[in-house]
């Protein structure tokens, strides 16, 4: 629909537009709107039918990065969303690691839904999830200078 790019949309059209290129996609992929959910987290990393993060996790960085890394490592996931990447990260590259990870993102329902989904990924040693913005983080109490590796996926 190209009222979406019109001055004169209303707030309707737009909604209406936006769920028909929601829906096309989906049924581009062989889902429906009933089968899916932006916050659903009960599908594996691999089986996710966003492939960006299962091609993350296979860059050779991982390894570099993780392997003979220290047991306090920390991590923290800046634009961490409903935890996408971070349950790829948890399924497809520490696997059998623990590593302790915070979590920053600008939308609390998205920190909500990455909250819950942490509750099944026990590699990751969850510290902190913060809302806010990147550019304050010393004011939402993000410590300073204690990261080993800070990742940004969707910023």
């Amino acid at each position: 629909r190209m009222a979406v790019l019109s001055h004169r949309t209303d707030l309707t059209t737009v909604n209406t537009a936006i769920a028909d290129v929601r829906a096309a996609a989906l049924a581009a992929q062989g889902l429906t709107n009933e089968g899916y959910a932006r916050a659903s987290f009960q599908t594996l990393a691999a089986d996710d039918f966003v492939k960006d993060y299962k091609e993350l996790a296979k860059t050779d960085i991982w390894d570099g990065l993780l392997n003979g890394a220290p047991s306090n490592m920390r991590i923290l996931d800046t634009c961490a969303g409903t935890g996408r990447w971070a349950q790829a990260f948890s399924e497809l590259v520490v696997e059998d690691q623990m590593i302790s990870a915070d979590f920053i993102d600008l939308c609390s329902d998205s920190i909500a839904v990455l909250s819950k989904r942490l509750e099944g990924l026990k590699n990751l040693g969850v510290g902190k999830c913060y809302v806010g913005d990147l550019c304050d983080l010393g004011e939402l109490g993000v410590p300073s200078l204690t990261y080993d590796i800070i990742v940004n996926m969707h910023g």
